[in-house]
């Protein structure tokens, strides 16, 4: 019955550490008119925040006017590959781009004057630091009990 205790304490910490850091999300952030390759060597990992999805946002709404600016907290990666056009030149280039985004942002859809080639704004998968401890926990346990 001992044993009990001190694990249920620690999984209990593990669940309260997990729900504190389940909104932190990095993403690859990369900018490229050359290719995905040119993109990922010249990118960095960002930890996603309000702020930096809010500066982005702006920057991308003359594309994309329905790319929501405000106070979220969820956030997803995307990965969009465009073809860029205007009224004088009919295929200006094409551009490779990473990052963060609101989880409640439909970043594939609502494109104008750009053709998109490639977008993927899946959902985030989360695997915090409290998950991992949880499992391990769990694994320790039932082979301790064999």
């Amino acid at each position: 019955m001992s044993r009990f205790l001190p694990l249920s304490v620690f999984l209990f910490g593990s669940i309260l550490f997990n729900s504190a850091t389940s909104n932190v999300l990095n993403c690859t952030e990369c900018s490229s008119v050359v290719s995905w390759a040119d993109c990922s060597n010249g990118g960095r990992v960002t930890q996603c925040t309000t702020e930096l999805v809010n500066a982005l946002h702006s920057q991308l709404r003359i594309g994309n006017p329905n790319l929501p600016i405000g106070n979220y907290s969820e956030f997803k990666c995307f990965k969009i590959k465009v073809s860029i056009s205007n009224a004088t030149v009919p295929n200006v280039g094409t551009e490779y781009l990473q990052g963060c985004t609101f989880q409640s942002a439909k970043f594939c859809s609502g494109w104008r004057n750009v053709t998109v080639l490639e977008c993927s704004g899946a959902a985030a998968l989360r695997f915090t630091a409290g998950l991992f401890v949880l499992m391990v926990v769990g694994i320790l346990v039932v082979y301790d009990w064999k």
